[in-house]
């Protein structure tokens, strides 16, 4: 943390007097004590934008990241081409270790800005012509410099590339802080994160430190890249989070940090998979009743249906039917799995094409061989009057869980004394039921 003497320093240098600065004595511009964070500007190329730059300031990427409106600081870097080089300190580079080893922050959405994107290289050297580049980022953005093969990084380069907000007093990225994730100094986060599906959706929990003040937790679908703004915030003694309203069916990630006065600890990741099955991607098919000539396929159906083996019991609550749709212009077309009803077909009325989706509630769905169906109905949902018409291609199913998640192929038997009988081979997966019991006899599962 940055002591007050230090904040009321750099606040009382003006703009220009900070563009001198930077030029003939950038190590002037070093937080007091060792952190994390980075802690001197080594070199920067600051730019107005089109309407002026209210926070030009490259120290204000200083220290630790800042969890709250009445505490944000940050450089607005001032669009493409402006830059900034970060001295992370002599006894706290950036260590290539084991997954993430960077954090940066950009202030993105967070108290209503914008994401936007920046470059980040990597050197053990100011040069300007020995950074490697790391990655693209945008909001909070984990790196792993292990691809760069650079094994220890004292200075990080940041290249703004957003063009979003030239014109406003905030131009380009916004960069909030930068932290060496494997530094000794790094603030901890929670303990034992995990994240498991329920049938209402993710729950989260992780061991609680009666230090922690509170909790943000953030969603994402990357592992490495999380909004700025916490999707929730929970004070302790809570320290678990049951996510009813997943970001979308397929691979979820969740970033717990804790909070201490203003200081946000390193991010606790968790991650749940999810998988897509591609149902077809060859063939257009016409669903209603009336031939239509123009069309690609002018001869219809009035249902289709397709075989989807699924290698196990879908997770979590919900699943997704992604495909191209052409001219839907009823809400009652309906997609049926195994004959029980999934939702409706997606709406689109014109006669062009788009990729729609459509959540649903996985109950209807079993391990083993599915049969998914859709089905045109008339304007009144009914399947007697006149068909709607449309044509769907390139079809895919996406669901929680993991695809590698295969069922043992295990063999099944029964006999009323302990001698083994002949043993059944099971193809598919199958539940024990209320059915597979007899108190007079035994049963047996065993490998093959």
């Amino acid at each position: 943390m940055r002591s007050s003497m230090c904040a009321i320093t750099k606040g009382a240098i003006s703009t220009f007097i900070w563009v001198f600065v930077v030029a003939l004595a950038p190590q002037t511009l070093r937080t007091c004590e060792a952190s994390p964070y980075a802690d001197a500007i080594n070199d920067s190329l600051i730019l107005p934008g089109d309407a002026g730059n209210s926070h030009p300031n490259p120290a204000e990427a200083l220290g630790a990241p800042n969890s709250d409106e009445a505490h944000k600081n940050y450089v607005s870097l001032g669009g493409p081409g402006a830059w900034v080089i970060l001295d992370m300190g002599e006894d706290s580079p950036v260590i290539d270790g084991p997954g993430a080893d960077i954090e940066v922050r950009e202030m993105g959405d967070a108290f209503g800005g914008v994401s936007e994107s920046y470059v980040l290289s990597v050197s053990d050297s100011p040069l300007t012509n020995s950074f490697v580049q790391v990655g693209t980022g945008t909001a909070v953005t984990l790196f792993d410099i292990s691809p760069s093969g650079v094994a220890t990084a004292r200075y990080v380069r940041i290249v703004d590339l957003a063009a979003e907000t030239l014109d406003s007093q905030s131009p380009g990225s916004d960069i909030d802080s930068v932290t060496s994730l494997h530094s000794a100094d790094a603030p901890l986060g929670p303990a034992n994160l995990t994240a498991s599906f329920t049938g209402q959706g993710i729950m989260l929990s992780w061991a609680p430190d009666p230090s922690d003040e509170t909790y943000h937790i953030r969603r994402s679908l990357t592992e490495s890249t999380f909004p700025s703004s916490p999707h929730t915030t929970l004070l302790p003694p809570e320290h678990g989070f049951h996510d009813t309203e997943p970001l979308d069916v397929g691979d979820l990630w969740y970033s717990v940090v804790s909070v201490t006065g203003e200081t946000e600890s390193v991010q606790a990741i968790a991650g749940l998979p999810g998988y897509t099955l591609v149902i077809d991607t060859q063939s257009v098919y016409h669903v209603g009743d009336g031939t239509i000539p123009e069309w690609e396929v002018p001869e219809p159906a009035t249902s289709v249906a397709f075989t989807v083996f699924l290698p196990t019991c879908p997770e979590g609550p919900l699943g997704k039917l992604t495909m191209e749709v052409f001219d839907v212009d009823n809400s009652g077309n309906a997609v049926l799995a195994n004959g029980a009803s999934l939702g409706p077909v997606p709406e689109h009325g014109p006669s062009t094409w788009a990729t729609q989706s459509q959540s649903f509630a996985v109950g209807p769905l079993k391990a083993g061989t599915n049969t998914l169906t859709i089905v045109a109905r008339d304007s009144g949902g009914d399947n007697t009057g006149n068909l709607d018409d449309f044509m769907i291609r390139n079809i895919r199913l996406s669901l929680y869980g993991d695809t590698n998640s295969v069922p043992l192929p295990w063999e099944v038997g029964y006999s009323p004394t302990l001698t083994p009988p002949t043993w059944q081979t099971i193809s598919e997966p199958i539940r024990w039921s209320g059915a597979a019991t007899n108190s007079s006899g035994f049963f047996r599962l065993q490998l093959p």
